[in-house]
């Protein structure tokens, strides 16, 4: 709902939980290479180096206009 009445407000929120998220994945990735751990994912593949699965879940409950406008975003980013 506060998609649709306040989407400006909804891009903020997500660009503000982005940026977190970044970080904190970022700080982790770090902590894990420094200490010679892998770094995994919830399907269990162990990588050298940070991995990270965008989870698209969201996605099959949003309208294809709100999955473009509000996920495919970040979801691009992700993956770059």
């Amino acid at each position: 709902m506060d998609a649709c009445d306040d989407p400006d407000r909804v891009k903020t929120f997500i660009r503000r939980c982005s940026s977190h998220f970044e970080f904190i994945y970022g700080y982790c990735g770090r902590l894990l290479r420094e200490h010679g751990q892998p770094s995994a994912t919830w399907i269990g593949i162990p990588s050298p180096d940070t991995i990270h699965i965008p989870d698209t879940d969201l996605s099959a409950m949003m309208s294809p206009g709100f999955l473009h406008e509000f996920a495919l975003p970040r979801y691009r980013k992700k993956c770059a």
